[in-house]
């Protein structure tokens, strides 16, 4: 498993700069200090040595060192979270993307996939998963760029090098034509963009301290755009700093030009951070001037990587280790700015091949989320459980999916599926299957893996809770107010799985109301309380054996009630793995695909 670990700087302190280090999300290493005077170093430079002073410099407290010794040996594989303090803006301009721990380069192994993380009260957002993958390129090169002292773009060998760069049949390159005004972008964007590369000059401004680029007016004349002016841009057309509204666009990737006399760097690096602020998930940024042959290689193996593994971390550390094998410079001058935990931008191409038959997977993030409710005593107490990353099905396992499975496995549809004999009626093809055994929906995943490969399971009741709630404790999937509108709370129907709209965070429909649904939880002997063993608060404490014996209860999550406590995400209850449920409240079942990195 693949360790989440954030280091966070603080603001200077009489003592230096405080330093945290979080796994998890949970837990925290204790505090310690670097020295208050920041090292000197250059962005241009490969030198290991550098990287190691600045390293030197970070875990300078005896506990710090000791503490990542400890988790280098826990966890070979880390993601690696930077977190700087907004109040210590001296931290921001250091080349942390050069730390090497001695043992390796951070930002170039793929081990450790590195990135600047700005937090926030951010939506959880899915990977982009339709396609093609809509790249906007534009390329900002205004007729009189000489009076301000700046070189012409040569804008045919940017966008030979952009399409050189994203050649995966994954991706579609849209040319921005001249002129690149802020109301053509704008609109260009809203055409369902999903990645911005944006190709120009720009400057910090001495007088205000705001980011300017150079962009264009109707007539291609140089026209100075403030980073707040193009947030406000990126703001109305995102629909807020939650991306709530226009969630297409996810990266921005901003490239200073190969032709340029004065360093847009310290621009693009002001500017990024305000992007991800304003809604965007993701940010490539250059922190000075990068040569021709390193922009031309980064980019490259960056989009290479993105779009096999969907995870943008990932990609610019292995464009960084791409730049150094070549012994090319600047390894270090591309940024990532980044508020996603686990950075999975796009989907990987092994998840994106979903046969007929196969359910439609959502993908729910590694962290932490709240799970059980304190004024229920079944569900109390409360706590804060972390998950691996995992896939769980948008819908609950179909009547035409169990079929496939009853049908190519040689099987007899039982009778509790109130089917036509080993048929389900025509008309009934999209409502859950119900009237299945626990270890009914045991075999059809294993069976469903059988036929793909893939490893398809039961979801636990954490599993199950995490998606149907999100991260924030919500009472029922879309929120804390009960609304019948938003679900199937009829006993006597049971409606299609998509008749609903989506009601989780994640997307996940039909997660309450319609049907119960198995979890491989146990929960004890006892019909109406569980097994002090298996009582809150949840710990992955084996409590999801599948040996267990059939006369210990599972745990069931979902269905219908005559209470709204009924429909809450943490309600949970239990019945034998043998037995199909009441006739009102028959069982089904949806699954989960354990997420590798």
């Amino acid at each position: 498993m693949i360790a989440d670990i954030e280091i966070r700087l603080f603001a200077l302190e009489e003592r230096g700069y405080p330093v945290e280090i979080t796994v998890t999300g949970e837990q925290q290493l204790p505090r310690g200090y670097t020295s208050a005077s920041l090292p000197i170093l250059s962005t241009s430079t490969n030198d290991p040595a550098q990287g190691y002073r600045l390293w030197q410099w970070l875990v300078a407290d005896t506990a710090l060192q000791i503490a990542w010794a400890r988790l280098s040996a826990q966890y070979p594989d880390r993601r690696l979270r930077l977190r700087l303090d907004v109040a210590a803006p001296e931290l921001h301009s250091l080349p942390w993307e050069q730390l090497n721990d001695g043992n390796s380069h951070l930002a170039a192994n793929t081990n450790t996939p590195f990135s600047r993380y700005l937090a926030g009260p951010w939506r959880p957002q899915l990977p982009i998963s339709n396609e093609p993958v809509r790249v906007l390129v534009a390329i900002a090169n205004p007729n009189n760029l000489t009076k301000y002292g700046l070189q012409p773009i040569n804008v045919e060998q940017e966008w030979d090098l952009i399409n050189a760069a994203a050649t995966h049949s994954r991706f579609e390159l849209i040319k921005l034509t001249i002129p690149v005004t802020l109301a053509r972008l704008e609109a260009a964007l809203r055409q369902g963009i999903h990645i911005l590369h944006f190709v120009g000059h720009g400057q910090m401004s001495r007088k205000t301290q705001n980011a300017l680029l150079y962009l264009a007016d109707e007539t291609n004349q140089a026209k100075f755009v403030t980073d707040t002016e193009f947030v406000a841009m990126l703001t109305r057309m995102l629909g807020g700093s939650d991306n709530a509204g226009n969630a297409d666009l996810r990266l921005v990737y901003l490239s200073s030009c190969q032709t340029a006399t004065r360093h847009p760097a310290d621009a693009f690096r002001g500017l990024a951070p305000k992007l991800v602020a304003a809604g965007i998930t993701s940010v490539i940024a250059m922190q000075d001037l990068i040569p021709v042959v390193t922009a031309q290689a980064f980019a490259r193996t960056f989009y290479e990587q993105l779009a096999g593994n969907g995870q943008v971390d990932v990609a610019a550390n292995c464009a960084r280790a791409h730049i150094l094998t070549a012994n090319l410079p600047g390894a270090a001058i591309p940024v990532l700015f980044s508020r996603l935990q686990d950075n999975q931008l796009l989907t990987a191409v092994s998840e994106r091949l979903r046969l007929p038959f196969e359910p439609e997977m959502i993908y729910i993030p590694a962290g932490t989320f709240l799970m059980g409710d304190n004024d229920v005593l079944l569900t109390a107490p409360q706590s804060r459980v972390y998950l691996p990353a995992y896939r769980i099905s948008r819908y609950p396992i179909t009547n035409e999916q169990f079929y496939h499975f009853i049908h190519t496995a040689g099987r007899v549809a039982s009778k509790e599926l109130l089917w036509n004999g080993n048929q389900p009626p025509l008309d009934q093809l999209r409502p859950p299957v119900i009237g299945v055994t626990w270890q009914e929906a045991l075999a059809y995943c294993q069976w469903l893996s059988n036929q793909t490969g893939k490893q398809y399971e039961l979801p636990g009741e954490a599993h199950w809770e995490k998606a149907a709630r999100g991260e924030d404790g919500r009472l029922y999937p879309w929120g804390n107010s009960w609304d019948t509108d938003l679900c199937n709370n009829n006993l006597d129907v049971i409606t299609a799985v998509d008749v609903f709209p989506a009601q989780s965070p994640y997307g996940c429909y039909d997660m309450v109301g319609n049907a119960r649904e198995w979890t491989t939880t146990l929960w004890g002997d006892s019909p109406s309380k569980p097994n002090e063993r298996y009582g809150y608060p949840w710990a992955n404490d084996g409590r999801d054996n599948l040996s267990a014996p059939l006369t210990i209860r599972r745990i069931y999550r979902g269905g219908r009630g005559d209470s709204p406590t009924v429909y809450r995400c943490s309600t949970r209850g239990a019945y034998l793995p043998q037995r199909v449920g009441p006739r009102q409240q028959r069982h089904g079942f949806r699954v989960i695909l354990p997420y590798s990195d």
